[in-house]
């Protein structure tokens, strides 16, 4: 059985400030998208987003040959 660590199961609120135009961008996706709140279209973002830079930092700490 795998055991789930309890900070996974824990919400945190997070505060942004953001700028008018970055705010537009999230509500366009968010209606494109059929996404039901502003929150979670930027959940959905970041979640798209870090993957992507986790695998980028990876091959920028490789060593070249």
């Amino acid at each position: 059985m795998e055991v789930m660590d309890t900070n996974e199961l824990k919400t945190e609120r997070l505060l942004l400030m953001i700028e008018p135009g970055l705010i537009n961008r999230i509500d366009d996706y968010r209606y494109e998208n059929r996404i039901p709140s502003r929150a979670a279209a930027v959940r959905e973002l970041m979640l798209k987003a870090l993957p992507q830079n986790k695998s980028a930092e990876a091959a920028s700490a490789t060593p070249a040959e």
